[in-house]
């Protein structure tokens, strides 16, 4: 008997899926984003300013 049993008939898969998605673009389009272009100062400020 598992203990850890997943009830994937109440998964919303469209949902899921996207969500799923951009992790995996993120996981990837962004480092290789940053090593074809870096980042420039604008960028960094626009972090920070976003952070705060």
């Amino acid at each position: 008997m598992p203990v850890f049993r997943l009830p994937l008939d109440r998964i919303n898969w469209l949902t899921s899926s996207f969500l799923i998605g951009t992790l995996a673009l993120t996981l990837t389009a962004v480092p290789l984003y940053l090593w074809f272009f870096g980042v420039n100062w604008f960028q960094v400020v626009v972090f920070f300013a976003m952070l705060t």
